[in-house]
């Protein structure tokens, strides 16, 4: 069977209701065995780990996916927002930075959001106020629509005495 027909599967797994991530983690360990160097593989294999809560090596699959593409915005972002769930905010900031900085086709809001989100566990609300003064502003995409915009709205509300 070939690697696309098995990430399909994989997929399928990781996508049922409810999810069967450790189905999904040997089919997409299957896969970037049989496909070392191809970014979809590793960046779903770290999907998975994270379903199964294996924090660890799904940070290592990210970097791995990253290593096969450095141009691909998506597993920087995830691997930032994993980062910032693990408390190491510095290389979240820094994960999530260059991600933006590839310009993701989509979920730039979303992606826009984690940023902030480290930024404020970071304590560093000017700059978590700025991402979200730029997702306020963003017109609704898919997939997550008008919700970063109005996610952003509330923070800011939130945090309205800390604005010029």
């Amino acid at each position: 069977m070939r690697h696309a027909e098995i990430l399909k599967q994989g997929q399928k797994a990781f996508f049922a209701e409810p999810p069967d991530y450790k189905k999904a983690e040997a089919c997409f360990e299957k896969v970037t065995s049989l496909a070392p160097n191809w970014v979809e593989g590793y960046h779903c294999l770290a999907s998975a780990l994270e379903g199964l809560g294996e924090k660890a090596r799904a940070v290592q699959a990210y970097k791995k996916a990253i290593e096969c593409n450095c141009n691909d915005p998506r597993p920087r972002i995830a691997l930032g927002r994993l980062l910032t769930s693990m408390a190491h905010l510095k290389e979240a900031i820094i994960e999530l930075q260059l991600g933006l900085a590839l310009k993701p086709h989509y979920c730039e809001a979303d992606a826009r959001l984690f940023l902030a989100e480290a930024f404020e566990k970071a304590k560093h609300l000017s700059k978590a106020i700025e991402q979200w003064k730029i997702v306020e502003k963003m017109e609704p995409f898919y997939p997550s629509q008008d919700k970063p915009m109005q996610e952003a709205q509330r923070k800011l509300r939130r945090y309205a005495k800390y604005q010029e």
